[in-house]
């Protein structure tokens, strides 16, 4: 893989592990509203896309005012419970302060709210080793538009060249390609090696966050 000067993440199933933390707020939400609950393995394909994909899934409703209705409800039961129950993959805190220690920048660009990520970021003593967050309500569109990606690329004052983004989703690897960036995929949540390949462009694959933090500073230790 080339040298990069800066590596970007998204958050959910890439550096955090928030599939219960979702999956249990979700089912809390369709309950509220009365609707039959849906397996985990049926829900985990959407998981980390914003609330109203995930719920729309999940119950089937199409109304977009019930969907906002439920939607806000999500977030209001999420800011109360979410950030409690998510944690990080092995790896992660070592590899962003070996990487910053390079002096190769990081950052986040999310579909998830600000603040449910910068409580365990900062709970777990992750936050200094990264330069920048930019969650949903950050920026004014949201993936796949770029929008967050270029933001953070011109702020480190950098190339789209010079920059990866590294991600567990189709819709992570689409942000990448609509801004012509490099992507890395992160084969921690829902999507394969093989959806990768087939759906785009793809400059690496990466089981765990030590196989990254390797490949990107080209070296095995």
């Amino acid at each position: 893989m080339k040298p990069y000067k800066a590596v970007i993440f998204d958050f959910d199933m890439t550096i955090a592990d928030s599939e219960a933390a979702i999956l249990h707020c979700l089912y809390l939400t369709a309950d509220h509203f009365s609707y039959q609950p849906m397996a985990p393995e049926q829900i985990r394909p959407v998981i980390g896309n914003i609330p109203e994909i995930m719920l729309e899934h999940i119950t089937g409703e199409k109304d977009p005012e019930k969907l906002r209705e439920m939607k806000n409800w999500y977030r209001q039961i999420s800011a109360e419970k979410m950030s409690g129950m998510i944690t990080f993959f092995p790896g992660v805190r070592e590899g962003l302060k070996r990487l910053q220690g390079a002096g190769i920048r990081t950052g986040v660009v999310s579909l998830k709210l600000y603040e449910l990520m910068r409580v365990p970021l900062e709970r777990d003593g992750i936050l200094p080793f990264l330069d920048k967050i930019y969650g949903l309500d950050q920026v004014a569109a949201h993936k796949p538009d770029p929008e967050g990606l270029v933001r953070m690329a011109a702020e480190f004052n950098l190339e789209k060249g010079e920059v990866l983004y590294t991600g567990d989703s189709l819709v992570d690897q689409k942000t990448a390609e609509n801004g012509g960036f490099d992507f890395a995929a992160m084969l921690l949540g829902a999507t394969s090696r093989e959806q990768f390949l087939r759906s785009g462009p793809m400059a690496a694959a990466f089981s765990s966050f030590g196989e990254l933090t390797a490949a990107v500073l080209q070296d095995p230790a």
